[in-house]
């Protein structure tokens, strides 16, 4: 669907121009981070709740949430596989790596 490396330019323009189309509660506290899969067909969010939620784009749903309660999340990226995430602590400075 997109090549890896494709970069696009948002312009204040265009930024402008975008309107929500759904908004989805998941999180009981602020996202630290958010991440798209490499084919744009995932959304993974990681929140200071310690609670990382997968999206499936497409179907508007949300398919998994972990939680990370031991370590906290900080940032959280998905891998070259969409199946696997990292995951950084917000509180001792360690990697998750979650399947």
């Amino acid at each position: 669907m997109y090549e890896n490396n494709m970069q696009i330019l948002i312009t204040d323009e265009i930024l402008k121009s975008f309107k929500t189309c759904e908004i989805v509660k998941t999180h009981e506290k602020e996202i630290n981070s958010i991440d798209f899969s490499n084919d744009g067909s995932l959304v993974l969010t990681s929140g200071k709740d310690d609670l990382l939620c997968v999206f499936d784009v497409e179907r508007r749903e949300i398919i998994r949430k972990l939680f990370n309660r031991a370590y906290g999340c900080e940032n959280a990226i998905f891998t070259h596989n969409s199946r696997a995430i990292l995951c950084s602590s917000n509180r001792d400075c360690k990697f998750n790596f979650l399947i």
